[in-house]
């Protein structure tokens, strides 16, 4: 992979269209530190080369990327986030933004809390916290999650996987994405409300659990079970009414985890740690099912 950031002389990750050519960039390599050179011709793709023949380093582009959206976020001080679960702006609008812009007092990297260490910490202008997870080969998983329940502090992770391939691209152009999409940011604390019922089993069956009364309206495939065997494990896949479906591992496995929170941060999905499953909106059920189906290993 070819190196489009290197490090300024204050430690800063530098996008190589932003830096001088040369060795006039003053500039070092993000992985090993040693002095890079801007190469800014007319022909090739402009990049960071080590200086006097030394062997390139492997680019770990989730390291850089997850080192520079904790850089853009603490330059900006503010990110734009999706609504608070339980919180409904605009009700009888459904065209409004229901994102908002949330100013930061001030904002810390790393900054060790109780329980754990988030990437950033933000102090609100109410007195309180946010805490900011990043997200980009590795997700939180559910011991943090427990961690972070416990607390009690706003949390919200941005997953952004979605933009590895794309570090080539300007900077302003990641940056906006990091800043502003708020389709890959998924609240982790608070929750959603809860639904009334405490048997998972009958949740969803019951009239009052569904968006609607009309019972013609009810999903065709509702309550039709899939199962499907990945990474050796048992997976469940269920329609709900609402033609929503939900997916359920039936044994801990952090890869599967992963697997099923990037997909719910790419297609709006979400956890419910009351029926420990993660379910996807019905425009998407399909083409969850058809993952599913492509990674299900019928030897096993």
């Amino acid at each position: 992979m070819s190196m489009f950031y290197a490090c300024d002389q204050d430690g800063m990750l530098v996008y190589i269209d932003d830096a001088k050519r040369g060795l006039a960039c003053l500039c070092q390599c993000f992985i090993c530190g040693a002095r890079v050179v801007a190469k800014k011709g007319p022909h090739k793709t402009h990049h960071f080369s080590h200086h006097a023949g030394k062997i390139a380093c492997d680019i770990a582009p989730e390291s850089i990327l997850h080192k520079l959206a904790k850089q853009v976020i603490l330059q900006a001080e503010g990110l734009q986030l999706p609504p608070m679960p339980g919180v409904y702006p605009s009700p009888n609008d459904p065209e409004a933004d229901k994102t908002s812009w949330w100013d930061f007092a001030e904002i810390h990297a790393e900054q060790t809390q109780q329980l754990f260490r988030p990437d950033l910490v933000a102090k609100l202008k109410d007195g309180t916290q946010l805490l900011i997870e990043i997200a980009v080969t590795s997700f939180v998983d559910e011991y943090k999650q427990e961690k972070i329940d416990r607390l009690q502090d706003k949390t919200v992770e941005l997953n952004l996987r979605y933009l590895l391939d794309q570090m080539h691209k300007p900077y302003l152009e990641i940056r906006q994405h990091i800043l502003h999409d708020t389709q890959h940011k998924t609240w982790l604390y608070p929750h959603d409300p809860e639904m009334p019922q405490d048997d998972p089993a009958t949740a969803h069956s019951e009239s009052k659990c569904l968006p609607f009364e009309d019972k013609g309206m009810i999903h065709p495939d509702a309550f039709v079970q899939h199962r499907f065997t990945v990474l050796g494990m048992w997976l469940g896949a269920m329609r709900l009414p609402s033609g929503d479906l939900v997916v359920r591992s039936y044994a801990y496995n952090p890869q599967i985890v992963q697997l099923l929170k990037a997909w719910a941060g790419e297609l709006g999905g979400r956890y419910s740690r009351r029926y420990k499953n993660w379910s996807y909106p019905a425009k998407y059920a399909g083409q969850v099912l058809e993952r599913l189906g492509q990674l299900h290993d019928e030897t096993a």
